[in-house]
């Protein structure tokens, strides 16, 4: 069990045992829809993170009101 969700992400980092700085986001349906790998001297940017949950967020909520039609 151990290190399996960062093997499963292809982010272990074998030679140090350790993950390399990375973000994925999964929706309520269990489907990676965004991720981004890097070094430890990547810079994760917040702004992009938040356009693509808004991004997810606009599409259910377009989802939903074309289903209800």
């Amino acid at each position: 069990m151990h290190r399996t969700a960062i093997r499963a992400y292809g982010v272990l980092d074998e030679d140090r045992n350790v993950a390399y700085r990375s973000t994925f986001i999964v929706d309520r349906d269990g489907i990676l829809r965004w991720g981004q790998a890097g070094d430890r001297e990547m810079v994760r940017e917040g702004t992009e993170i938040l356009r693509v949950l808004d991004l997810i967020g606009a599409l259910r909520r377009a989802r939903a009101t074309t289903q209800s039609s």
